[in-house]
């Protein structure tokens, strides 16, 4: 029924390895005691094994705090482990796990850059997101102090977050768990879908941003440093803080221009596209996700290899070649051949980058702006679906038939001449 929470699939990923053996191997490595402790026989820990599976095989509608932990238990729950069993221990372990009691937790995230617009709140998956919380509220006052003297055990943070703090907003994002490290996965999670829009939102194709010293993201919206987790009251619910690998307090960081009541009401309609989109396993989210990542990236170098993430999340799988992903992408412009040459361009800037060629700074910050400019219009459509496609092999087909006029026409050909038939 529409609104249902979707069901939880477990996937194999498309991958050589041999799954058969590797569970062979698992099952031969350890001893299930009657009592429920395991033995270990070999080298292999059972948590690098943990690790294997779960580069192995996707578990959706779950974080992935939650899956580890679905996979760390369905190992030990069987001797002899096959495809079917650890797919049936995984369920069962979760039908159980789901009856163990949720707490309220409260996740803060300092954000840069949106000073200038007030977007409000939003409920997204059971996440409810805060932009604007009331700084007279009592949670406020005591979650601010308890990030105060939590920031002050760390003196190397203090010193390099302290201004960024003081120029951000928090947005406050509510949401039951079942700890504080799974309320955080999730809540990040959902701030990045919102960022990400905004960013996409506000980045035209072809925008160019030149600086002067420091490569700057393309992004203006930033989640600054120190996200906490907090009980409903505001005390710390885990004693620590979490901030974004790349972030670089060098950065001079800009701010949104000024936005008023249109911009709030196309973002939740971009939202309301997202939502709804047909492609599955949240692919449509994970692509604004992905979109957010890269063009966040502190990393000239990171930021452009991200992009290029985002062109195979959106263009095919690790079997696609870096041919057929360019074509697809350039098949929504006007001239998909020029777009292609501009593509193979950054795809030979990509295979530079993946093997530790330097390029010069100056290139390497303007090939950020080109590879926005390239993934832009597939990005749109893909979120939009204009066409009202029904699957992402559709979408493949679709980007395939428009790239190709060739194609297109030979299709055209073979369907005139079948309607033909079917008439006789």
């Amino acid at each position: 029924m529409k609104g249902d929470k979707p069901e939880m699939k477990i996937e194999w990923k498309k991958t050589p390895a041999d799954i058969p053996y590797l569970l062979q191997e698992i099952s031969q490595s350890r001893v299930v005691n009657k009592d429920g402790s395991i033995s270990t026989t070999d080298f292999f820990a059972l948590s690098e094994w943990e690790s294997v599976l779960l580069s192995h095989i996707r578990i959706t509608e779950v974080s992935d705090t939650e899956a580890k932990i679905l996979i760390e238990k369905a190992i030990r729950d069987h001797q002899t482990i096959t495809e079917s069993s650890l797919k049936e221990a995984i369920f069962r372990i979760k039908k159980e796990r789901d009856k163990i009691p949720s707490k309220k937790f409260s996740v803060i995230f300092p954000i840069l850059g949106l000073s200038n617009i007030c977007i409000g709140r939003f409920n997204r998956n059971n996440v409810s997101l805060n932009f604007s919380p009331a700084t007279s509220s009592s949670f406020y006052k005591k979650a601010a102090r308890e990030r105060a003297k939590l920031l002050a055990r760390y003196p190397q943070h203090q010193t390099r977050f302290d201004t960024l703090l003081q120029k951000a907003r928090w947005c406050t994002a509510t949401i039951a768990a079942r700890s504080a490290t799974e309320a955080y996965e999730l809540t990040y999670r959902e701030i990045r879908v919102i960022l990400g829009l905004i960013v996409f939102m506000e980045t035209a194709p072809h925008s160019r941003v030149k600086s002067f010293g420091h490569p700057q993201p393309l992004a203006k919206v930033h989640i600054g440093p120190q996200m906490t987790v907090h009980t409903a009251n505001g005390d710390l619910a885990f004693e620590g803080f979490w901030h974004v690998k790349s972030f670089s307090e060098n950065l001079a960081f800009g701010r949104l221009p000024r936005r008023g009541e249109d911009f709030k009401k196309h973002l939740k309609d971009w939202l309301r596209k997202i939502t709804s989109s047909i492609y599955p396993n949240r692919k449509a989210e994970d692509a604004i996700i992905k979109y957010y990542d890269a063009f966040s990236d502190h990393s000239v170098d990171e930021a452009f290899l991200g992009g290029w993430r985002v062109l195979e999340h959106l263009a095919g799988d690790r079997d696609t070649k870096y041919s057929k992903l360019v074509e697809r992408a350039s098949a929504f412009y006007d001239d998909p051949k020029l777009a292609a040459i501009y593509g193979f361009h950054l795809a030979e800037r990509r295979n530079s980058l993946s093997h530790g060629h330097v390029v010069h700074q100056e290139h390497s910050e303007l090939v950020i702006y080109q590879m926005n400019q390239f993934i832009h219009p597939m990005l749109k459509h893909f979120i939009i679906n204009p066409y009202k496609l029904k699957s992402i092999s559709e979408f493949y087909e679709f980007c395939d038939l428009a790239w190709s006029d060739e194609r297109r026409h030979r299709l055209s050909r073979t369907l005139s001449k079948a309607m033909r038939l079917r008439r006789q």
